[in-house]
């Protein structure tokens, strides 16, 4: 068995696109919200206030599983505290809105995945240099793919982009209850025995995992840094870049601007197509 493993997210950091996600879970929350019993505590008057609420929770959660993320919106906007619950009891909403709380993550789910695959469709990715790292890190290094995706979406994205699956020794993703999170999964490759285990990700959330696993971590900012990560290895070096980052207040606008179009757009009864919320979202 080799002593040295690295784990790698999926979104952001195998494939380009990842803000874009950020954009699909505030319009699809806010649309099940809407459409699936939580109307009255999203009231398009209130839209101004909530969906800085919204980005927050958003935001401290990225690079999370997707219910988890939701369950922090619905928080949010819900309670005014912008951070998930294990259970959806933990809300403390009214029985209504809690009989109501699976409908709107089947919804949730549907719109969201929805927007992804379009996404997928018109401008995500791989970086053009991550095939060709991958091949090389797997000489030496037991290769793992851990992300926040669901699994079975994880299971088709990679197989929709044409990755080459055996370089990989594990492929996991997490699951509807919002577990599975990459802490959990970088625990269990690290539990195989490896002396060292590296996790390359996009996001200060994915900093965090590494760190409340005990292993290594190193961030993916683009294509330039598979080249700087293929170089540090080859030298011996292996990174740690272990103090999470502050992601700032202009990607909070971002999401903030690029959400409210489309949410307003729903709001008014002329829902923009996917289609035309991704160009966009990428425009």
């Amino acid at each position: 068995m080799r002593t040295t493993a690295i784990a790698f997210d999926f979104d952001g950091t195998l494939i380009r696109g990842g803000w874009d996600k950020g954009v699909h879970i505030l319009y699809a929350s806010y649309v099940a919200c809407v459409e699936q019993g939580f109307a009255d505590v999203v009231p398009p008057a209130d839209l101004d206030r909530h969906l800085p609420l919204m980005v927050k929770a958003y935001m401290n959660y990225m690079g999370s599983p997707r219910f988890q993320q939701l369950s922090a919106i619905v928080n949010a906007v819900l309670n005014g505290i912008p951070y998930a619950v294990e259970t959806p009891v933990a809300l403390k909403a009214d029985a209504a809105h809690l009989a109501a709380y699976g409908a709107v993550q089947n919804r949730y789910n549907e719109v969201y995945s929805a927007l992804n695959d379009v996404a997928a469709r018109l401008f995500w990715r791989p970086f053009p240099s991550v095939r060709e790292t991958l091949a090389e890190l797997a000489k030496t290094h037991d290769l793992f793919i851990a992300s926040g995706v669901l699994q079975d979406i994880l299971d088709g994205d990679l197989a929709k982009h044409a990755f080459d699956l055996s370089v990989f020794k594990g492929i996991f993703g997490s699951n509807r209850t919002g577990g599975a999170d990459k802490g959990q999964i970088l625990q269990e490759i690290l539990a195989k025995g490896y002396r060292t285990v590296l996790f390359c990700g996009d996001s200060s959330k994915d900093c965090e995992y590494a760190n409340a696993a005990k292993v290594r971590f190193f961030r993916v900012r683009n294509d330039a840094s598979y080249g700087a990560l293929l170089a540090l290895l080859k030298r011996g070096e292996w990174p740690d870049e272990s103090v999470p980052w502050s992601e700032g207040s202009d990607l909070a606008g971002y999401y903030r601007d690029k959400a409210v179009k489309p949410i307003r757009a729903f709001i008014a009864g002329r829902p923009m197509t996917f289609e035309a919320i991704s160009t966009w979202i990428n425009s």
